[in-house]
């Protein structure tokens, strides 16, 4: 559980922090000194960013408070955690994120059902089929659920971002050019090449001087700015998931 633990501590830490700028101040130390601007702004990037941070926490902290042998430490970890993700969801209500955490509590519950079937395991079962149904239930009611909740707790925001398309053209042209295949153009670069790149059609849109940070996803725009190596990164996350 060592890297499920990575995952609740380090993302837990990030909706923290978003929680604690967009819900109690907007003193400096919560805004990072003036970087995080607006109510959705957090250290991840986009609103929906956020929120698959707060999908894979949540599944996270269950997975960590459900084990049959855990400490109670440990389960209280995993049980802050599944707060945590869940309070940023029910304020996101981003249909596709609870679809995912929905499907993916399911599975589990089934593979649990059908490979570790006993008594001790039984919580586990009952636990992610119960968060597949209440994931489900948001994602499904999120219009109601969106006139009950508290004005500040309500973020409305039109994300607009490059299709995959317009990154991938970007990417293209860094590639072919002066930037590393291994390394990429560097952090948090993506506007600056967007600037030179884009898709010549962007320009008769209203959207032709919009600098955009990151392209259609965090993984795209990685693959861009850190090349083959951020690429790699992702692929050992996705691995050590599976």
């Amino acid at each position: 559980l060592t890297f499920v633990r990575i995952v609740l501590v380090s993302g837990g830490m990030a909706l923290v922090l978003f929680l604690a700028k967009t819900l109690l101040s907007s003193m400096a130390p919560f805004t990072l000194w003036g970087a995080l601007v607006g109510t959705s702004a957090n250290t991840l990037g986009s609103w929906h960013d956020i929120n698959i941070l707060a999908g894979i926490v949540l599944f996270a902290g269950l997975l960590y408070a459900s084990e049959h042998d855990s400490s109670r430490t440990t389960r209280t970890l995993g049980m802050l955690g599944t707060f945590l993700g869940l309070f940023v969801l029910v304020m996101g209500r981003f249909f596709d994120v609870l679809a995912v955490v929905a499907v993916l509590s399911f599975v589990y519950a089934l593979g649990v059902f059908f490979f570790e079937r006993h008594a001790s395991r039984m919580r586990t079962i009952i636990a992610f089929s119960a968060l597949g149904v209440l994931t489900l239930f948001i994602a499904f009611g999120s219009a109601w659920i969106g006139t009950q909740l508290p004005t500040r707790l309500v973020i409305n925001e039109l994300e607009v971002r490059p299709s995959w398309r317009g990154t991938f053209a970007v990417g293209q042209r860094v590639f072919s050019g002066d930037g590393s295949l291994v390394f990429g153009t560097g952090p948090n670069s993506f506007a600056e090449e967007w600037g030179k790149y884009k898709p010549s059609e962007i320009n008769s849109t209203v959207f032709w001087g919009a600098d955009f940070t990151s392209g259609i996803g965090s993984v795209p725009t990685s693959l861009v700015t850190t090349g083959a190596l951020g690429l790699l990164a992702w692929v050992f996350v996705a691995a050590g998931f599976l």
